[in-house]
């Protein structure tokens, strides 16, 4: 399966590379030139006559086709004289609902727009498109409202050349799409002439889809998961070789997915896909010695938790836990060993001989302090008995925390840092019988 899944990688990223061409639009298709003559319209966007000036225009979603990052817009020339100067511009563009402009001041409008472009434009030539290029990821195009294309000629001063050394094209759209602004010594200030005509555009945008298979994810061995491309009535190319909107997964690995929408627009994403083992147990295991029974599960495999019942009330979470039974008898000991794909029961009966006698806690002979105690907790032994076993166990009976001390040590020091605050019922098992005892944490 990985040899055809990287083959088909291949077949993918080949594929991918060529689906991105961007999708370049000319508004109006024609390309014609409707409004000779106006030299006060037409020397926008970039004409330097006054020191400052200024346009807004309006182009509906339906007129660009296409929705991705905007890579580049163009205004066409149709003359351009000997004294035209260089134009130091900015460039804006702008989601609107608006179908048409309302007078208003340049600030007003350009309030909300993204600055896409800030350089100076040095070079102008007749009959041919004045074109800036808009780095990747500036203004991503929704392709559902409008545009608005908001342009600064700022030459400065009283203006840097003629009225008439550059016309760029224009054309009638029957609505007030167009608005223009312009002064002398500084930007202007007051409201814009509204026109019906409109400078025509080029504008090239990337037609493109979101396509969202979800974040990197793990599945368990045996389990299915089902990865949508979405955008129904799509094309699809799947690394895999599949051409459908959904795949089931079962394997590990990268999934890739390009599509084509009947729109032409394109989209594609990429998952990993890791495969994470079922929890495996066969049996319990024990051993025994003079009632310390030591337990254990056979045939594990990819176990993470535990949770062992020994039969007498006891529990306990670690995976080899040890155990003392306090009366002779036969218990049945149950374990649940699981993972985060699901859990494996097992269990065993063990017949204790016999059971350890209860000794009283004499103060006098077995110091416990401090009590109630934090995150330390000392042990001074003079019953004359060895300890072999202390454990903690909770409330609910769960054992929590479990010592081996040294033979022979008279004095113990325990740590219970990591015991929360509560009440614990200590058990200290010697060899002459058992001593339980409650001890307080605080935190």
């Amino acid at each position: 399966m990985q040899a055809k899944l990287y083959t088909s990688l291949f077949a993918f990223l080949t594929l991918s590379f060529a689906a991105y061409a961007q999708n370049t639009k000319i508004i109006p298709p024609t390309n014609n030139d409707d409004m000779p003559g106006n030299s006060t319209m037409e020397r926008k966007p970039y004409g330097n006559y006054y020191g400052y000036e200024r346009m807004a225009a309006i182009y509906t979603a339906s007129e660009i086709g296409s929705s991705g990052d905007v890579k580049l817009i163009g205004f066409y020339m149709n003359n351009v004289t000997s004294g035209a100067a260089a134009t130091p511009a900015k460039v804006y563009l702008k989601h609107t609902t608006s179908n048409t402009i309302s007078s208003s001041d340049f600030a007003s409008e350009v309030s909300g727009a993204t600055l896409v472009y800030d350089a100076t434009i040095s070079s102008f030539s007749a009959n041919t498109w004045i074109d800036i290029t808009i780095p990747a990821g500036t203004f991503l195009f929704d392709g559902t409202s409008n545009l608005e294309v908001l342009v600064e000629a700022n030459g400065g001063g009283s203006g840097t050349e003629s009225s008439t050394d550059k016309a760029f094209r224009y054309h009638s759209t029957g609505s007030d799409m167009f608005q223009h602004w312009q002064a002398d010594g500084s930007p202007p200030s007051g409201t814009g002439t509204i026109e019906t005509y409109r400078p025509n555009l080029k504008i090239e945008a990337g037609c493109e889809v979101a396509v969202n298979l979800g974040e990197d994810t793990t599945i368990c061995t045996g389990g299915t998961l089902r990865l949508d491309a979405g955008h129904p009535g799509s094309e699809y190319r799947w690394n895999t070789g599949a051409t459908t909107q959904t795949i089931g997964v079962t394997q590990g690995g990268w999934y890739k997915v390009n599509i084509v929408t009947a729109n032409d627009c394109k989209g594609k994403d990429s998952v990993y896909v890791d495969i994470y083992p079922v929890a495996e147990l066969t049996g319990v295991a024990y051993t025994n010695t003079a009632n310390h029974y030591m337990f254990s599960g056979t045939g594990i495999y990819n176990i993470t938790d535990y949770q062992w019942d020994f039969g007498d009330g006891n529990t306990s979470t670690d995976p080899n836990p040890s155990h003392w039974y306090a009366n002779a008898g036969a218990y049945t000991v149950k374990v649940i060993a699981s993972n985060r794909c699901g859990s494996k029961q097992a269990s065993i009966t063990v017949n204790a001989p016999v059971g350890l006698q209860t000794l009283q806690y004499d103060q006098g002979l077995l110091n416990i302090y401090p009590n109630p105690a934090v995150n330390d907790l000392y042990l001074e032994n003079k019953t004359g008995t060895t300890f072999k076993d202390i454990s903690f166990y909770s409330s609910m009976g769960q054992q929590v925390l479990q010592n081996t001390p040294d033979q022979g040590n008279d004095k113990l020091h325990l740590d219970i840092s990591g015991l929360a605050q509560g009440m614990y019922l200590m058990r200290i098992v010697t060899d002459k019988g058992m001593i339980s005892h409650p001890v307080m944490i605080r935190k």
